[in-house]
């Protein structure tokens, strides 16, 4: 099991905001940059996300804004948390998850992460942010892997996972969203 007491004694950070983003998962969202990644991937796309102490704080006014533009901005169903890694700071993105799934139960709840789900499924860290989730993809991102052809990911070890049906069926389920783009 992961020490995440570490976490309790830092301020949340974030790298940046997204709206109407059509980029980080399917229809019109918003996507979050957390700050922080321990996979360090070579190649990297946001390699501005990878120190902890980067980035701007996270405060509890960003996440009324976040909450504030999809009340406003109803057209927009999804919200992606990307990085970094959101479950490398996993007690951040418990509170922000169920701080927005809460005051908007409508939307689609996307997460990336460099962790393969079999590796952290039953850690009680992560299983407490796995139910709010629609999608996760999962898996670092690996350069010899790089297939910009893919929907969503960058390389091809990277899934599309069915949280819903992964959890009602206990065994990963991995959805086909126009594969190849």
């Amino acid at each position: 099991m992961k020490d995440t007491s570490f976490y309790e004694n830092i301020p949340y950070r974030y790298a940046g905001i997204i709206k109407d983003d059509v980029n980080n998962g399917k229809g019109i969202g918003l996507t979050l940059f957390v700050q922080y990644c321990p996979h360090r991937c070579r190649n990297c796309q946001n390699v501005h996300t990878w120190s902890m102490y980067g980035g701007f704080i996270f405060t509890e006014e960003i996440l009324e804004k976040i909450i504030d533009y999809f009340k406003k901005h109803r057209y927009a169903k999804r919200f992606t948390l990307s990085g970094g890694d959101p479950l490398a700071n996993p007690l951040m993105t418990n509170w922000i998850i169920k701080r927005v799934k809460k005051a908007c139960p409508w939307l689609h709840i996307w997460l990336y992460t460099g962790y393969v789900y079999e590796d952290i499924q039953n850690e009680k860290i992560y299983k407490n942010i796995f139910p709010y989730l629609d999608v996760l993809i999962d898996g670092p991102y690996e350069d010899e892997l790089r297939d910009i052809t893919l929907a969503f990911r960058g390389s091809s070890n990277q899934r599309i996972i069915d949280m819903k049906k992964t959890l009602e069926e206990n065994h990963v389920i991995t959805m086909n969203l126009e594969e190849k783009v």
